[in-house]
């Protein structure tokens, strides 16, 4: 049974699928800025409009990254762990 922790938006198990099958339902954005003034002004505009924004650490972008990378890998085939371990040790 998948339980979830709402409060923390955790999910276990399979927690990458999960999650993206739980943020399915939200819209999303994803804004990047070299002026670290300006990214503070449009979060003050989506708070002062209602939408929810936080800035991500660099912890939250390596795991979302993480997550895509497992998501894009995926290929559901069975690999068996000698021949590969033979190929990256090439």
């Amino acid at each position: 049974m998948t339980k979830y922790n709402a409060k923390a938006k955790i999910c276990w198990p399979n927690t990458a699928i999960q999650l993206t099958q739980l943020f399915k339902k939200m819209q999303k954005a994803l804004l990047e800025s070299e002026s670290l003034s300006d990214l503070k002004l449009l979060l003050d505009l989506a708070k002062k409009i209602g939408i929810k924004s936080k800035i991500l650490s660099a912890d939250e972008i390596e795991e979302i990254g993480i997550a895509n990378a497992i998501k894009i890998g995926r290929t559901d085939e069975y690999i068996d762990t000698n021949e590969f371990l033979k190929k990256i040790s090439q």
